[in-house]
C-alpha cells in the first residue's frame, strides 16, 4: 500500500487543514452565485474563521448534564451488554455487600469516612482499562489519622489498580491524613489483560487504620469480550505519528463480537472490506476508519439490526458525549462504497469524503448512504469535498459545527433526509447544511486567489433542514465555475429575508418548527400534527422504491394521506 504517498494529506488532516481548518478561513469578500446574483442578499452564510469553524478535538464538551440526557436515545449496545450480565452482577453485588458488612463493626470506625460505599465500574472491553474512579477518604477526627496499610485484597494478582495521593498500590503503607483533612483514592481496572478468563472482576480495598478496625470498600467491574484491531505500523510525517493497521482484503467484521479499533483501521487499495448486520465497532480516542484510495467499504446492516460505529466507552455517562473518536474517511478510486442501516455516534467527524490530493480530482468516487444516522459529532456530521454522495433516509443531527458541509464541488443527492442541529454543548456558528463550490487554497495552486473552485451539483428533495439557529442553510459560490442547486419540496429554517427563488427552491416551505417529537433528546420523528406530515412529493418514492418506499425505521410511506418530509414517516 502506497501510504507514504499520503504524507501531505495526512499532515493536513493532523493539523486540521483538511477536516475543519480548511473551512475555517474567511470566504472571498464578494461571492456570487453561478447565475450572477446573490442568493439571499445580505444573508449569505460563509464559513467562519478561527474558533467559529469546526472546533478542535480538545474543545469537546465534558460529560453532559444527566438531567438533560435523561430521556436520550433508546437503549443501545452498551446497555444490552449490561443487561445480558444482570444476574451475574446482582450475585456479585450481594457478595460484595455481605463482604463489606462482615468487615465493619458498627461503632468502632468513627474516625474516618469514605465518599462511596461501593465502587461499580461501567462495562468496559476486556484488555482495555476502565475509567478512573475517585474515592475521598476523610479524617473526621481532631488528630492526625494514620493507616498502617491501604491495599487491594487481591494483591498483585488483582485486576484492579489503586493509587492513594500519588502513592501506587497494590499496597500503600503509612498513610497519614491530617485532622479534618482528606486524601484521594484512585481506582481503575483492566478486566482481562491476557484475553481470557472471567469477565466479572470483584475485589476490595482494605483500609487498616492504626488502632482501629479494618474496613473494606468493594470493587466490581464488568468486561465485554471483543476483537481488537491494534496498530501494526506507524506513518510518520512532520512532527506527528499516525498508528495504523491494514485490514485484510475481502475481510469482514460481524456481529459475533464487538470490534475495538486502536489507531486507524485502513481499507487498502483495490480491497473491499465488509461490515455485516449487527456489527459493532468501537473506536479508541483519535482512532478512525480510513478507506484509502481505491478501497471499498460496505457496511450492510438491516432495519432492526444496524451496524454501529461509536466510541469504546460503554458507560451511560459516555453514550451522549461527542468527540470521543475521530472519523470515517473515504478517498477516491471507488464507486461502490455503501453504508446501509448504519448508526455513527459520538465522534469528531461522522463521514469525511474527498480526494487525497488535487491530482486525483478526475478519478471516480462515490458513496451511497441509505438509512444512515450520524449523531453527536463535535465537528461535522458529513464533510465532503468534490465527492459524489447519494443519500436516502439520512439523519444528521446534533453536531458542533456543520451537519453537512458540501464544498469544493461534487455531486450530491439527498432524498427524504433530516438535517437537524440542536447542539446543546455550547455556541454553534455554522448552519446545519452548507453548500459551496470552493475551498481554501491550502496548496497555493492559484497564486492570485486564496480559493480554488470546482463545479458543484446539489439536489435535495423532501428534506427537512432545522435547528436552533436563526439560519440553518447556506449557499455560496464563486462565479468561475458552475453551481447547480435545487431544493425541491423541502422544509428549511431560514431568515425571513432569505431569497427562496422558484428556480432553486421549488415548492419549498419556510418553517421554523417541523414538528419533531423531542429534539432535546435527539428524537426527530414527527408528531401527529407536525407541519411536515403528508406534504412530501410522492414522485421520488416512486422513482426509487427500493430506497424510499420505507422510512428510516422500515415503516411504509404510503400508509396515510401522503409521504412525510424527512427520514421518518409518522
Amino acid at each position: 500500500m502506497a501510504l507514504q504517498g499520503a504524507n501531505l494529506f495526512l499532515q493536513a488532516v493532523k493539523s486540521r487543514h483538511i477536516g475543519w481548518e480548511a473551512l475555517g478561513r474567511r470566504a472571498p469578500s464578494r461571492v456570487r452565485d453561478a447565475e450572477g446574483g446573490s442568493e439571499g442578499a445580505g444573508t449569505a452564510l460563509r464559513p467562519h474563521s478561527g474558533a467559529q469553524g469546526l472546533p478542535e478535538r480538545e474543545r469537546s464538551p465534558e460529560q453532559p448534564d444527566p438531567k438533560a440526557g435523561a430521556a436520550r436515545r433508546p437503549e443501545g449496545h452498551a446497555q444490552s451488554i449490561l443487561r445480558t450480565h444482570s444476574k451475574v452482577w446482582a450475585a456479585a453485588l450481594m457478595l460484595a455487600l455481605l463482604w463489606s458488612a462482615a468487615c465493619k463493626k458498627p461503632g468502632t470506625d468513627v474516625r474516618f469516612s469514605l465518599s462511596r460505599d461501593l465502587v461499580v465500574f461501567d462495562t468496559t472491553f476486556a484488555q482495555i482499562g476502565t475509567s478512573t474512579e475517585v474515592v475521598i477518604i476523610r479524617n473526621l477526627g481532631s488528630a492526625p489519622l494514620r493507616f498502617d496499610r491501604v491495599y487491594l485484597a487481591g494483591g498483585s494478582a488483582s485486576r484492579f489498580r489503586l493509587n492513594v495521593d500519588g502513592s501506587p498500590g497494590p499496597v500503600v503503607t503509612d498513610l497519614e491524613i491530617a485532622a479534618k483533612d482528606s486524601a484521594y483514592l484512585f481506582v481503575e481496572a483492566t478486566i482481562d489483560p491476557h484475553g481470557h478468563g472471567d469477565l466479572l472482576a470483584v475485589d476490595s480495598v482494605i483500609f487498616e487504620p492504626r488502632g482501629g478496625t479494618p474496613r473494606a470498600l468493594p470493587l466490581l467491574a464488568q468486561g465485554a469480550d471483543a476483537v481488537y484491531i491494534w496498530p501494526t505500523d506507524t506513518l510518520v510525517f512532520m512532527y506527528s505519528k499516525l498508528p495504523y493497521s491494514i485490514l485484510p482484503c475481502g475481510g469482514q467484521w460481524t456481529s459475533a463480537k464487538p470490534v475495538v479499533v486502536v489507531g486507524w483501521a485502513v481499507v487498502d487499495s483495490a480491497c473491499t472490506f465488509t461490515l455485516t448486520e449487527g456489527a459493532r465497532v468501537h473506536f479508541w480516542k483519535d482512532a478512525g476508519l480510513w478507506v484509502y484510495r481505491g478501497g471499498t467499504l460496505k457496511a450492510l446492516g438491516q432495519t432492526n439490526n444496524y451496524v454501529l460505529l461509536t466510541s469504546y466507552r460503554l458507560g451511560i455517562q459516555h453514550q451522549d458525549r461527542p468527540g470521543q473518536w475521530d472519523r470515517v474517511l473515504f478517498h477516491e478510486g471507488s464507486v461502490d462504497n455503501e453504508l446501509r442501516n448504519v448508526k455513527i455516534f459520538n465522534g469528531f467527524i461522522g463521514i469525511q469524503a474527498e480526494p487525497a490530493g488535487l491530482n486525483d480530482l478526475n478519478l471516480p468516487r462515490k458513496l451511497t448512504l441509505q438509512n444512515v444516522e450520524i449523531t453527536n459529532m463535535s465537528g461535522a456530521g458529513i464533510l465532503a469535498r468534490d465527492y459524489h454522495i447519494e443519500g436516502y433516509n439520512v439523519v444528521v443531527s446534533d453536531c458542533g459545527s456543520y451537519g453537512a458541509a458540501l464544498t469544493f464541488g461534487g455531486t450530491y443527492r439527498f432524498y427524504h433526509s433530516t438535517f437537524a442541529n440542536f447542539w446543546r454543548f455550547g455556541t454553534r456558528k455554522n448552519p446545519t447544511v452548507f453548500c459551496a463550490n470552493y475551498t481554501p487554497d491550502i496548496y497555493d495552486v492559484d497564486p492570485t486567489s486564496d480559493y480554488i473552485a470546482r463545479p458543484i451539483d446539489v439536489r435535495l428533495a423532501n428534506c427537512i433542514i432545522a435547528g436552533n439557529m436563526e439560519q440553518e442553510f447556506g449557499l455560496d459560490s464563486l462565479p468561475s465555475v458552475t453551481t447547480q442547486f435545487v431544493a425541491d419540496r423541502c422544509m428549511l429554517k431560514v431568515r425571513s429575508n432569505f431569497s427562496m427563488s422558484a428556480t432553486r427552491f421549488p415548492d419549498c416551505i419556510r418553517q421554523a418548527d417541523p414538528g419533531f417529537v423531542g429534539p432535546e433528546w435527539n428524537d426527530y420523528t414527527l408528531k401527529e400534527n407536525a407541519p411536515a406530515r403528508n406534504i412530501a412529493k410522492p414522485d421520488y418514492m416512486q422513482q426509487w422504491p427500493q430506497q424510499l418506499e420505507k422510512d428510516f425505521r422500515g415503516n411504509p410511506r404510503n400508509i396515510d394521506l401522503g409521504p412525510d418530509l424527512g427520514a421518518y414517516e409518522y
